[in-house]
């Protein structure tokens, strides 16, 4: 698949490449040829706010049936929640490219984790379910954003960011 041109992505705000890298839960979901939809967690991610692309760190003896779409079809949506008060946003895009995660990244996929369990333990959840997580070999996935979709409960809800709230 070819790499998307600069017209066709959005650019990423320095806050929300902020929130997106700072460990909290997030999710991959995938489509089949056939509409059936397929999700996995992300272990962490960079983003390149100028260019508008994500890369997603997922966990390589989990991520067959999420690579097999994205090589298929492309399509992927990515969800992103900090635990503490459920700020969520959701992004849409199209997969631009993969390869294995190198051993140099994986502090950077470490730290995320550690961000994530420091959160999770917040709200009472046991590190040693934590520790079960599994996040290495990874393999790194780029995609390009088309959308960003404000997640956070509330009546703002399913909004693309930038346009208008809804009125209280």
């Amino acid at each position: 698949m070819a790499p998307p041109t600069a017209q066709e992505a959005i650019s990423i705000s320095d806050e929300l490449a902020r929130f997106l890298e700072n460990g909290h839960i997030a999710d991959a979901a995938t489509r089949t040829d056939d509409l059936q939809p397929e999700c996995m967690n992300v272990s962490a991610m960079t983003v390149e706010a100028d260019k508008g692309l994500v890369s997603l760190y997922l966990p390589q003896m989990q991520a067959g049936p999420t690579l097999a779409n994205l090589r298929s079809n492309g399509q992927i949506a990515v969800d992103v929640s900090r635990p503490s008060d459920h700020r969520t946003l959701q992004l849409k895009g199209v997969f631009v490219d993969e390869r294995p995660a190198r051993e140099d990244e994986r502090p950077l996929v470490s730290a995320y984790l550690d961000k994530l369990v420091r959160q999770l333990g917040l709200l009472g959840v046991p590190l040693s379910i934590c520790l079960r997580l599994v996040w290495w070999p990874s393999q790194v996935v780029r995609f390009s954003v088309r959308d960003i979709f404000e997640q956070t409960p509330g009546p703002g809800a399913g909004r693309r960011l930038g346009t208008p709230a809804p009125p209280p």
